[in-house]
């Protein structure tokens, strides 16, 4: 097997391990909510709170705040209902096999980063639809008042890795970065 699809392999267990990690910190650390000066687990915290949506929001610097919010929908909250977590987890595993096909087909440690980054994200979200009923969010980015909608780490990385597949597929050439 190539290096360039060992590398994209290895990078969707590293995202996974970094998404679910990020994750525990900033829910059982960071954002964790105290009641009378006690911490309330994350467990007790979600069955407190039918909504899922934290009440907890923590300025870290201008542009930027740790806020807690639970997606059970799609991308920037849209389809939110959680009787569409069945849908989307099939989705979900039928886009990750379809990607997972290409990195084993891929020709560039570009194009093999970008489908490891993509499928990882995905499949750190997925871990969280099976074990909360919906993903985890707490970056919270801004301008002024208008706030970018909350995401996480995996999100980042589907983020990054789509817009290096359209890069790859603009601006580069099969032959530019063959190994």
């Amino acid at each position: 097997m190539k290096l360039s699809r060992i590398l994209g392999l290895g990078l969707i267990l590293d995202i996974i391990i970094l998404d679910q990690l990020s994750k525990w910190w900033v829910t059982e650390y960071i954002l964790r909510p105290v009641t009378a000066g006690q911490s309330v687990p994350l467990g007790q915290w979600l069955a407190n709170a039918p909504e899922r949506v934290g009440p907890v929001s923590i300025p870290v610097f201008p542009g930027f705040n740790w806020a807690m919010v639970w997606n059970e929908g799609v991308s920037f909250g849209m389809m939110q209902n959680p009787d569409n977590i069945w849908p989307l987890v099939g989705l979900t595993v039928a886009i990750c096999a379809v990607l997972l096909y290409c990195l084993l087909k891929s020709e560039t440690i570009f194009e093999s980063l970008s489908y490891g980054m993509i499928i990882g994200g995905a499949l750190g979200n997925l871990i969280d639809r099976f074990r909360f009923g919906g993903v985890a969010d707490f970056l919270d980015v801004y301008v002024g008042t208008y706030h970018w909608p909350a995401f996480n780490v995996a999100d980042a990385c589907i983020s990054i890795g789509v817009v290096l597949l359209l890069i790859q597929g603009i601006f580069m050439s099969k032959k530019d970065e063959k190994n």
